[in-house]
This record gives C-alpha cells, sequence and structure tokens, in this order.
C-alpha cells in the first residue's frame, strides 16, 4: 500500500508534463542537429538524468521512505 500516493502522483504528471514538451523538442534538435552523437547523447542523456532523479523521488513518496534509511 502506498504511503503518499497523492504526492507521488503528483510529481508524477509534474514529470510527465515536463516530458511533454521536451522529448519532441529533443527530437526537433537532434534532427535539426544532423543526428550528431554529441546532440543525442547530450539530450538522451539530459532526459535520463531527469527521469532517474524525479523517478527516484517519485518512489520515495510512494514508499513513504527517506533517504537513508535501507528503502
Amino acid at each position: 500500500m502506498p504511503r503518499r500516493p497523492i504526492v507521488a502522483a503528483v510529481l508524477a504528471a509534474a514529470m510527465a508534463f515536463v516530458l511533454w514538451w521536451s522529448v519532441p523538442a529533443a527530437f526537433r534538435t537532434m534532427a535539426a542537429a544532423g543526428w550528431n552523437p554529441e546532440v543525442v547523447l547530450v539530450a538522451l542523456g539530459a532526459h535520463a538524468i531527469f527521469v532517474a532523479a524525479f523517478g527516484w523521488i517519485v518512489w520515495l513518496f510512494w514508499a513513504g521512505r527517506r533517504p537513508g534509511d535501507g528503502g
């Protein structure tokens, strides 16, 4: 049973809102740059870091954990 589902859902919705705009922009940027490997790496890496960081925060709220408590 989730501990703080409302907060987790709001954060997940905010994350989805940001990705709704940034993913198409990243693809347009990569296409405009001619699919340069450096641009692709930066765009994919930035999105991966964003999803990992905010996904971890959402999971902490969902599970009711605090950083460092073993969760």
